[in-house]
This record gives structure tokens, sequence and C-alpha cells, in this order.
């Protein structure tokens, strides 16, 4: 016989003080250590991390070619009217992104655009006025 393994007799449950060896469970852990153990693990739920925005060099690029016609565009016609033309334009543009608005992040970045335009547009006009 095994000298690890202790027996229980009936003699042993039979006796006024009770068994004289507890047994343990045969994995060695007791009932609450058993259900610490091995109760399930609440499953991981990561939250998602927002997106940190940053402009690429096709954004940057794609903003100048706007500021650039905004300032360039007074060689055609006088700047107050060539104002005034964006100025209507980027009104009906903002008019249909009510109605429509742009699904992508290019037509997004075209609207921005055509106000930034017309922003500087109206600087470039200013500056012709004063001079």
């Amino acid at each position: 016989m095994n000298d690890d393994v202790v027996v229980k007799t009936i003699a042993d449950e039979q006796a006024p003080d009770g068994p004289e060896f507890e047994l343990a469970p045969p994995d060695g852990l007791s009932e609450c250590e058993r259900a610490i153990r091995w109760s399930p693990l609440p499953p991981v739920v990561l939250s998602p991390q927002p997106e940190r925005f940053q402009f690429s060099l096709l954004t940057i690029l794609f903003l100048t070619f706007f500021a650039a016609i905004g300032l360039a565009g007074h060689n055609s016609i006088s700047p107050p009217a060539f104002a005034g033309t964006l100025g209507l334009v980027v009104l009906f543009c903002l008019m249909w992104s009510v109605v429509q608005p742009p699904k992508s992040y290019y037509g997004l970045l075209a609207l921005w655009g055509l106000i930034l335009a017309y922003v500087s547009a109206i600087v470039a006009a200013l500056a012709w006025g004063l001079a």
C-alpha cells in the first residue's frame, strides 16, 4: 500500500471526536480554492482606441492647391469679382452638401478646399483694394 494515501475507515467516522485525519481532495485544494482557481474569467473587452488624426502629404498638397487657386484667380478678372464668383460657387456647394453630404474623405476635403480658396480669394481682394 502507498504511504502517501490516507484511507478513512468506518471506525474513524464512528469515533465520538470525529475522524482522526481529514482527507484532502484529490487535487490538494479546498472547495474555496478550487472555486477561485477554476472560475471562468470574464471576457476581456478592449475599447477601440480613437484614431489619431494626422495630415498626409496628399492632404496638404490638396489644400495648398486650393489656396493657390484662391490667391491666383485674380489674374484673369478683378479680385472682388473673382471672390464674389467663388463665393457663389461655395454657397452652392454648401447648400448641396446639406442635401447630399460628402461620404468620402476626398469629397469632404474638396469642400474644405473650396472654402479655403474662397477665404484666400477674399484676402487677396482685400489686399488688392488696399494697394
